[in-house]
């Protein structure tokens, strides 16, 4: 099993209270939230916000991400499932993911090295250039085919405020009866850290759709150690 990993985040200022007294910090802390929530990123358009916010990710570690993902067909559900990927370094990952039939699968990526469980083992095989180049390149892609975004407003989420975002997108590269898969989405990035807090996304054609429901931890404590084969 391979898959093609998407990441996404946005940066933020920085903003330190060097005051004394507790009631000064509180004051200062709260007006610098509120600076922070009007001002952040004055003057750059929209879409220079979300793809700096795509971007950072790639360093954002440690974090888990958790996708819901849903397809229907003429709006009747087609398959469901639900992967949870762990990234505790660029180059040291775990995904486990769990069916509509309530299957689970797990994969381990460390180094150049991917690790499958497969009936009850692990199978070592070795990355190709093609696999990692894939894997790479995904959020490229994923930018790459991003348009009409625009700010849409100070939301919260999870109790975090958010600044929301929405998009338009597609696969370019992939073709139905010579139509192209379009879709829209939303992002919602954390004011106070810059970093991505939920992301949905819909992708539809010729009456199958697919929806994306992401949601991000981070500062997780993860752990992956070498399967033994």
């Amino acid at each position: 099993m391979k898959r093609a990993i998407l990441g996404f985040c946005i940066t933020a200022p920085l903003v330190v209270c060097m005051l004394s007294g507790e009631a000064s910090k509180a004051r200062c802390e709260n007006r610098s939230a509120g600076l922070a929530a009007a001002n952040i990123f004055a003057g750059v358009d929209p879409q220079t916000e979300l793809v700096t916010a795509l971007r950072k990710l790639k360093s954002a570690y440690p974090y888990r991400q958790t996708v819901t993902t849903t397809s229907t067909e003429n709006d009747q559900v087609a398959s469901s499932e639900t992967s949870v990927t762990e990234f505790a370094s660029a180059s040291r990952i775990r995904v486990k993911s769990t069916g509509q039939d309530g299957k689970r699968s797990e994969m381990i990526i460390i180094g150049n090295f991917s690790y499958l469980f497969f009936e009850g083992k692990w199978i070592k095989q070795e990355q190709s250039a093609d696999e990692k180049a894939m894997m790479e390149g995904a959020q490229d892609k994923f930018i790459a085919s991003m348009s009409d975004v625009k700010f849409a407003g100070l939301e919260t989420v999870n109790g975090r405020k958010c600044r929301a975002y929405t998009y338009r997108w597609g696969l370019g590269d992939i073709s139905v009866s010579g139509k192209f898969p379009e879709g829209i989405g939303k992002a919602w990035i954390g004011v106070a850290d810059g970093l991505p807090y939920q992301m949905d996304q819909d992708l539809g054609i010729n009456g199958h759709r697919t929806k994306y429901h992401t949601v991000y931890e981070h500062r997780a404590r993860i752990s992956i150690a070498m399967p033994r084969t």
